[in-house]
Parts: structure tokens; C-alpha cells; sequence
């Protein structure tokens, strides 16, 4: 069914206004407050949910909160009392073509993945930069003891994925977010976001 003119143009005003002030915060938080830019590209293992935008968005959840930020921050898990350190993330879920996964992603990966932009500083943004580059997450995160071998993970999920920091911000940044038109505005999953500027502006103090 064809989207009513004025229903498109209103979506398309509110997907502009979006990306451009994600790209205005995590402009701000590198020349301003010291961060380190990163953009994470995640495909997901084929299944029967992993055509479902919102099933796949439950899973990057899970896997961020339970998994990737602990790692991160060197925690057993996240909370209010470790949000100053944890980093700012906006993850946008994007569809594919059959003709782009084989040639980038060939193997048994969904259509849909998702676009990671994170922002860092301190050890978090270290840790960041020592697992930049391709298929480095499963790696990063073995499990240590025999017990969490038997755990379930959702990094096991993953079919690829692709972290890079960003050098070059006017192209990276809007790259992650160029098909959030097509998708509802919602679908973005944003942690530690909007950005808490008051605590920043405390702790540079």
C-alpha cells in the first residue's frame, strides 16, 4: 500500500532530524569530551526468527546488556551504578540483498543485521580498539570456566561481524543509519542514549 504523501514527508523529516542529531552527539562527545568513535557491523545465524525485525532487535539487547557492555567494562553485569562508564550506542536494524550477503557475508547469515555506532573513552575505549576488525566478538568473549561453556550465548548468534573505528565521521556515521527511512524510527535501539550530557559535564569538571 502506498504511504500518503504527507505521512511519508513527515517520516522522512523526523528520520532526518534523528540521524543528523546522532551525528551532532557523537560528534560532540569526540571533540568535546575525548571519545573514540566505532561503528559495529553484526550479522545474525539464519534461523526462524531472524526475519523478524523485533525478534533481532531482542537479541542485540540481550546480547549488548548480557554480554558485549560486561566485557567491556571488565563487570559481571551493567547497572546505574556503572552507567558513567558504559558507552553511548545507537544500533539501527537494515535489510539486505541476497546479491550483498553472498558477496560480503557468504554463509547461512539472515538478510537483516544491524549497524552499531558506539561511543568511548577510557579502558572501555581501549578494550574497543584491541578487538577492532572482522570476526573478532566470539573470540573476545569465550567463555573462561567450564560452567560458562555450558551457558547458552548470544554471541553464538552471530554469523559476522565487523568493527571498526571511525576516521572519517561525515561518512561512517550516516552510512550506519542510511535505510532508517524504510524502517519505523522506534526500531532504533539506543543505550546510555541520549547522551547524559550533565554527568559528562560534571565528571570533565
Amino acid at each position: 500500500m502506498k504511504m500518503p504523501s504527507n505521512t511519508y514527508t513527515l517520516k522522512v523529516l523526523e528520520t532526518n532530524w534523528f540521524r543528523s542529531k546522532v551525528f551532532s552527539d557523537l560528534m560532540t562527545l569526540q571533540d568535546q569530551y575525548h571519545h573514540h568513535l566505532f561503528h559495529l557491523t553484526i550479522t545474525w545465524t539464519s534461523n526462524l526468527g531472524t526475519e523478524c525485525p523485533d525478534y533481532l532487535n531482542q537479541t542485540l539487547t540481550r546480547f549488548y546488556l548480557q554480554e558485549l557492555c560486561p566485557y567491556l567494562l571488565q563487570v559481571h553485569r551493567v547497572s546505574k551504578f556503572n552507567r558513567q562508564l558504559q558507552p553511548t550506542a545507537i544500533a539501527f536494524i537494515e535489510s539486505g540483498t541476497v546479491e550483498n550477503k553472498n558477496q560480503h557475508h557468504p554463509g547461512n547469515c539472515a538478510l537483516l543485521h544491524h549497524h552499531i555506532l558506539l561511543a568511548a573513552t577510557g579502558q572501555v575505549s581501549k578494550r574497543l580498539l584491541s578487538i577492532c576488525g572482522q570476526n573478532t566478538l566470539k573470540k573476545a568473549l569465550l567463555p573462561r570456566t567450564k560452567t560458562q561453556q555450558k551457558k547458552f550465548r548470544y554471541v553464538d548468534l552471530i554469523c559476522t561481524s565487523d568493527l571498526k573505528q571511525i576516521t572519517n565521521p561525515v561518512v561512517q556515521i550516516p552510512y550506519a543509519s542510511k535505510d532508517l527511512w524504510a524502517s519505523r524510527l522506534d526500531s532504533t535501539l539506543r543505550f546510555n542514549y541520549p547522551v547524559p550530557w550533565e554527568d559528562l559535564r560534571h565528571t570533565k569538571s
